[in-house]
């Protein structure tokens, strides 16, 4: 059964257009060696809000599949980047704040 905190949020109203679900870009670092960061980044869009999403991109990357692709190096906790993914009136994907 679904509850309110279940839904996707969904915005729109007649004078901004039809609804759309928020959808997150989160950025997530590891460091394979000491000398360099490689980032990994994940697409969320069943998250009701920022700190939602980053903890939906955090199951992921420390899932059995990603920890084995990273060769078993942890991700970085510090330092995630965490963007709002949204169109503007002409259809352009924007890339909103970076926390």
């Amino acid at each position: 059964m679904l509850v309110d905190m279940d839904r996707p949020i969904l915005r729109g109203t007649a004078v901004t257009g039809p609804a759309v679900r928020e959808r997150w870009l989160i950025g997530v670092p590891f460091r394979p060696d000491a000398a360099r960061v490689v980032w990994m980044y994940y697409v969320v869009d069943e998250a009701r809000d920022d700190a939602q999403a980053v903890r939906v991109a955090m199951e992921r990357a420390n899932s059995a599949q990603e920890r084995r692709v990273r060769g078993g190096v942890p991700v970085v906790t510090e330092g995630i980047e965490v963007r709002r993914i949204r169109l503007d009136a002409l259809g352009h994907t924007i890339l909103d704040g970076c926390w």
